[in-house]
Order: C-alpha cells, then structure tokens, then sequence
C-alpha cells in the first residue's frame, strides 16, 4: 500500500512537473510573439519617423512664414469684424430698449388723454344728456300736439 502511494505521488509529481514544464514554454513562446511584435512596431515608427523628418527638413520656412502672417492677419480681421458686430447689435440693443420706453411713455399718455377724455364726457354728459323720462314725454308732448293740429281742422270744417 506504502508502494501504491508512492507510486501515485510519483505520477502526481511527474504530472505537476510536465504542467510547469508546458506553461513555462508557453509563457515564452507569447513572450517571443509579444517580443516579435514589438521589434516590428519600433521599426515602423522609426521609419515613419524618418519621412516625417524629411518632410520638415524639405519645408521652406519663408513659406510658412508667410503662411503664418496670412493666418494672423486673417485672426486680426475676424477679431475687427466681431468686434463691428458687437457694437453693431449693442446699437440695436439700445435702439430697442429707447423704442420700448417711447411706446411705454406714448401708452401712459395715452391712457392719460383716455382717463381725461372719459372724465370730460362724464361732465358733458351729466350737463348735455337729458333725462331719458323728460325726453320720452317731449316725444309724447310733440306727437300729441301733432295730432291735435291734425284734428282741429277737422272739427272746424263746416261739412261736420
């Protein structure tokens, strides 16, 4: 039985030791892989790195001078045309808010010329306008006269 363990603990450390074995050289095989991919990567950059030194060795400097007083010229007026802009809407800012006061102050009058007027013909009309009953009965009065001077001529004829 002692042999049997033995044994098994043999096969065991053998087992464990194959497993390390196997990890290890695939550990190393991702590393070579990462490794390979790496070197490739560098010498790329270094490369790229290479045309774009060429590129800046082979630009003219007078033309990006020229290129850069262009660009802040062209920043100078836009700046002068924001600047016009701004003083232009606050113009109109302050042109909007004076045509708001002015139609305030034409509505105060306005209501103050209303309040006068009703005021006024308030009075004009407790002065002017008759009582409603006193024209009614001259209305009657007028017709009742009208029809007595119709009736008179009648009564005085002779043929009655």
């Amino acid at each position: 039985m002692i042999i049997t363990w033995f044994a098994f603990l043999f096969i065991a450390l053998l087992f464990a030791i194959s497993f390390a074995v196997s990890l290890r050289q695939i550990i190393r095989r991702r590393r070579r892989t990462q490794l390979r991919l790496l070197r490739d990567r560098r010498r790329k950059l270094g490369q790229e790195m290479s045309a774009q030194l060429e590129k800046l060795k082979c630009i003219d400097i007078a033309k990006l001078n020229s290129f850069r007083e262009k660009a802040e010229n062209t920043l100078e007026h836009l700046q002068s045309d924001t600047n016009a802009r701004r003083i232009f809407l606050k113009n109109y800012e302050d042109l909007a808010f004076l045509q708001k006061h002015f139609i305030t102050t034409l509505q105060n009058e306005l209501k103050t010329v209303r309040s006068q007027e009703i005021e006024s013909d308030r009075v004009t009309n407790i002065e002017f306008t008759p009582n409603p009953r006193e024209v009614r009965n001259r209305a009657e009065d007028a017709l009742l006269n009208q029809i007595k001077k119709i009736q008179q001529p009648k009564k005085n004829s002779p043929d009655n």
